[in-house]
């Protein structure tokens, strides 16, 4: 009969990386084609892509969550239990990650849940460690407030204006 023909690209075939953490956007892309044209899966390429692409987010929110930490426990002395938590929160961090990669590999979330699902968790945290210091700060606006409304009161009584008291009242709503 003779030979018979082959429509694939042995070369190209054999060039697909499997690393992919290895590689940059580009080529991620470029390894992308590829795998359409030979009908293979991309929910991994797709899942690195969009890791690659959301990293910054993940080390903004990281160094967001290690300053917040250090933040609120400057009042212990013992540096190694704040190096021990902040290695624990860092395996953590990583667990989260990986729990959620392996997720979209195996395609039992989609691949934008499990890419954006870890950082808004993260930022989730940051909210919660940041609404304690902006509610300090806004009980010591009130405070000032009430301070300056008091003083404003406490002149309408003593001159009996009513302009202080209209100014006072206006205060008040402020």
């Amino acid at each position: 009969m003779g030979r018979r023909r082959v429509y694939f690209d042995f070369k190209r075939i054999n060039s697909l990386y499997s690393n992919l953490s290895s590689l940059n956007i580009l080529e991620l892309v470029e390894l992308r084609k590829n795998y359409k044209k030979l009908n293979y899966s991309i929910t991994e390429l797709d899942l690195q892509l969009l890791k690659l692409i959301t990293f910054p987010f993940l080390l903004v929110l990281m160094s967001l969550l290690s300053s917040l930490i250090m933040l609120r426990i400057k009042h212990l002395s013992g540096f190694t239990f704040k190096i021990a938590i902040g290695l624990f929160f860092s395996v953590v961090i990583y667990y989260i990650n990986n729990f959620f990669y392996v997720l979209g590999t195996t395609e039992k979330l989609s691949v934008l849940l499990a890419t954006f699902t870890p950082l808004f968790i993260l930022s989730f945290v940051n909210i919660l460690m940041l609404n304690r210091p902006f509610m300090m700060i806004m009980k010591l606006i009130n405070e000032y407030k009430n301070q300056r409304c008091q003083l404003l009161i406490a002149k309408c009584k003593m001159s009996n204006k009513l302009l202080y008291f209209m100014l006072a009242c206006n205060m008040l709503r402020f």
